[in-house]
């Protein structure tokens, strides 16, 4: 494209071969300008030393023809023209070029205004596009501008005091003499002002410290500290000068951890340790409350009684903890309670953080009865059976006497059976449902159900029942019915035991099993059966150790066929535990 405008125009069938329904409509025309157009398109001040800089710039060809060499720029500084610079290539279309004026310029505060001019020298010599968007103006800030770049407080080992340390920054273009002052307030208050002794050049720092020692006023100190507060310095920005922080401090009581430990079957004490975690010592006398909801709950809502309290008489000092225990055995209601202790009910203390005084839980109480053990009994091999079971609390509260156990075979309930003792937290009891049932070949699914009627409140109602298949076999099955204890000599004791073959079919003959007793899971003795035990068979022994009882009690535990020498309709029910006291 020559510089200058062309005219375009492109024609179809030019030469007229085709006979159209309209002869006049084949031409499209159209103009297309050809020419540079210079603009500038970024710039920037280096400064060469205090006050003084350079301008560098970049110019740009954005139109579609060539800008011939030889076209000059001009820099202008609060409108004064100060230097043109000749461009000495040639800048084809999207071309650039970068300089720098050589004009050293001393900046006048507050500011220079800068514009830098393309092909504006000389009248204008490229003929553009655009005329209008040679020039690229900004404002450029001049003198100090003094900020308070950094500030931190330093403890002076006494509690609660400190000291202020800051540093100044001069982030402008100019050197910012001595003699101002740096100023200190403390919520508000002038404290100190502290006089820079030196000149603080372009980029320069300087760092001191307040001589004022502070102590510190829970909560905690607003601290300002602001640069040349009296305006001595003329500066780019009057606005910057300050930095500001809060500091925290005094004590910041917390409770750290608490805990329940029941005094009776429905008592339980409440202790706790609470701390002082903030960084000064909580003087004054100060309340833990305890309270206690029914159920879930927290401290903001309704229905908590504070049950107890205890009172600290002050001198908690920084990481200082206190450990008591409440004056009062709350009784749990079933089959939860919400427990808060609360430090600082009163808020006698002024602390760095109110929030975090509380510590909740949830308690739970209740007895849950569960099926340990049920076994079936063969009253007629292949035909009819009882069903022996075993129930335990493993809650934490007494069960009463009077929920029933109830017998399900095949989904169908056959027996219900009372229990007729409570069953304190721990205990079992053991019994057989008078039921005789005939099996359904070729097998029974039977469920022994504690509390099927729901009258007790548990802490878990879905752990009630025990399931399993019976199928008529024959295989023995061998179980301990019952273990004694029978005293000796100097403290020591013998363990006696009944083996039954609760099976099918007779153990094998001249095949040897073996009975284990264990004492606090530690193996002690074995006894070897050399004799064949037939189904319903019971065989009385005993072990020939003497064992000597420690630690209050000893967990005794007698194990049949303990090497499963045996094949058994079930190979796990083989044995029985029970407690020794000492």
């Amino acid at each position: 494209c020559a510089q200058g405008t062309d005219n375009i125009t492109v024609c179809a069938d030019i030469d007229g071969d085709v006979d159209e329904w309209n002869e006049t409509n084949n031409c499209k025309e159209n103009e297309i300008r050809c020419k540079p157009d210079l603009v500038i398109t970024e710039k920037k001040e280096d400064f060469v030393e205090d006050g003084k800089y350079k301008v560098t710039y970049t110019i740009k060809n954005k139109g579609n023809a060539t800008a011939n060499a030889g076209h000059s720029t001009r820099l202008y500084v609060d409108g004064q023209a100060k230097e043109c610079k000749a461009v000495p290539v040639d800048l084809k279309p999207c071309e650039s070029y970068t300089d720098t004026f050589t004009t050293v310029i001393e900046c006048t505060p507050p500011k220079d205004t800068i514009k830098v001019c393309a092909d504006d020298c000389d009248g204008g010599i490229v003929d553009e596009w655009n005329e209008t968007n040679n020039c690229l103006e900004n404002d450029l800030a001049c003198g100090p501008d003094l900020v308070v770049e950094s500030k931190m407080e330093i403890g002076t080992g006494e509690e609660g005091k400190y000291t202020v340390t800051y540093t100044i920054h001069n982030k402008g273009t100019a050197t910012a003499k001595a003699g101002h002052s740096t100023t200190l307030y403390v919520d508000g208050i002038e404290i100190e002002k502290k006089l820079v002794p030196v000149d603080l050049k372009p980029c320069e720092t300087h760092t001191d410290t307040f001589d004022t020692v502070i102590m510190c006023t829970p909560p905690g100190d607003t601290i300002r500290v602001c640069a040349d507060n009296c305006n001595v310095i003329e500066e780019v920005n009057e606005t910057n000068n300050c930095l500001e922080n809060y500091l925290a401090c005094g004590p910041d009581l917390v409770v750290t951890e608490k805990w329940e430990e029941w005094v009776n079957e429905t008592h339980y004490n409440v202790s706790f340790t609470i701390k002082n975690q903030g960084d000064m010592t909580a003087y004054y006398p100060f309340w833990i409350a305890l309270l206690v909801f029914d159920g879930p709950g927290d401290y903001t809502g309704e229905g908590g009684t504070v049950v107890s309290q205890v009172q600290i008489d002050g001198g908690l000092a920084p990481g200082e903890t206190w450990t008591d225990t409440f004056p009062w055995a709350s009784e749990c209601t079933p089959l939860s309670d919400t427990i808060i202790v609360y430090v600082d009910w009163y808020n006698n203390v002024t602390e760095t953080n109110e929030t975090n005084n509380c510590l909740e839980n949830v308690w739970r109480c209740g007895p849950d009865l569960v099926i340990t053990d049920k076994e079936e009994e063969w009253v007629q091999a292949g035909g009819n059976y009882i069903v022996h079971y075993t129930i335990k609390n493993i809650g934490n509260m007494t069960a009463p006497a009077g929920h029933d156990t109830t017998l399900k075979v095949d989904g169908n309930v056959v027996d219900h059976k009372e229990v007729p003792v409570a069953l304190a937290p721990g205990e079992t009891y053991t019994d057989t449902f008078d039921a005789v049932v005939m099996i359904t070949p070729p097998s029974d699914t039977i469920e022994v159900c504690a509390d099927n009627f729901n009258e007790v409140l548990e802490l878990d109602e879905t752990n009630n029942c025990l399931e399993n298949e019976w199928a008529y076999d024959e295989k023995p099955d061998l179980v301990i019915k019952k273990i004694w204890e029978k005293d000796c000599r100097r403290g020591t004791y013998k363990v006696i035991f009944e083996i039954k073959n609760i099976g099918t079919a007779p153990t094998p003959r001249r095949v040897r099993h073996h009975v284990v007793l264990f004492v606090d899971g530690v193996e002690i003795a074995k006894k070897t059966i050399r004799r064949t035990l037939d189904p319903g068979e019971i065989y009385k022994s005993h072990f020939r150790a003497r064992i000597t009882c420690s630690g209050g009690f000893d967990t005794i535990k007698v194990c049949a066929d303990k090497f499963d020498v045996i094949d058994e309709l079930n190979e796990g029910n083989n044995c029985l535990e029970k407690i020794h006291p000492c």
